[in-house]
């Protein structure tokens, strides 16, 4: 999704076409984990145990505060999860 949006927004004109199925494309694939039902789908605990079991780190939630923090310095892209509000 960031490569769609970082290439429509550095694009003088209107987007591809290519961009444009690309788009509806991830919309679909979103709008199939949201119809999943709830018992389906992982939990972050559940994936956390699933990841420590890899010897993997664990996906970590950030507070509001420190994820506004971090894009404040520029470190948006460290695959952090924002909790919701």
């Amino acid at each position: 999704m960031g490569n769609v949006y970082g290439s429509v927004i550095g694009y003088d004109g209107g987007p591809t076409k290519d961009q444009v199925d690309r788009t509806a494309a991830l919309a679909h694939e979103l709008d199939d984990v949201f119809r999943l039902p709830k018992r389906g789908r992982p939990t972050l605990p559940s994936l956390n145990a699933a990841l420590g079991k890899k010897k993997l780190e664990p996906i970590k939630v950030l507070s509001t505060g420190d994820w506004d923090k971090l894009h404040a310095e520029g470190g948006a892209n460290l695959g952090f999860t924002r909790r919701r509000r």
